[in-house]
């Protein structure tokens, strides 16, 4: 069960805890994080983050649960993503998932970050297959 939050994000990447980006944006005002799965396919990009995209895989993160509209406004700016834009403007673009628990129960339906599979190929993305950033790299070596 989700806790009580106006917002609740599912991450995978930079912005889960002990990552570059959620010491950068939430050191001061952190998140309650809740460890999860979503559904889809992960891909690590050459830039140093991953990629969401649809698929029938599983991948691990962390959904984080908090009230404060400016720290979703900074989430929402650190993806290259504007509600109020045209969507192929964006570079990531927030949507609801389903998440679930180590046993697969599900938790609820949060917001997740997810990459259009034609911006992915372009930016060479490789397939995770371990669904875990970062440390499912080591068997892409």
């Amino acid at each position: 069960m989700l806790p009580q939050a106006r917002h609740h994000l599912f991450v995978y990447g930079t912005l889960r805890p002990g990552g570059r980006y959620y010491r950068k944006l939430c050191a001061a005002r952190p998140p309650l994080a809740l460890p999860a799965y979503v559904r889809g396919r992960l891909y690590h990009l050459g830039a140093g983050y991953p990629a969401l995209a649809s698929g029938n895989y599983w991948v691990r993160g962390d959904i984080l649960s908090f009230d404060e509209d400016a720290l979703l406004r900074d989430i929402d700016a650190l993806e290259e993503y504007d509600p109020k834009g045209p969507p192929h403007a964006n570079v990531y673009h927030r949507t609801p998932v389903d998440a679930y628990d180590a046993d697969a129960r599900l938790i609820g339906t949060v917001h997740t970050y997810r990459m259009p599979m034609k911006t992915i190929e372009q930016m060479g993305g490789v397939p995770v297959p371990s669904g875990q950033w970062p440390e499912g790299l080591s068997s892409l070596r």
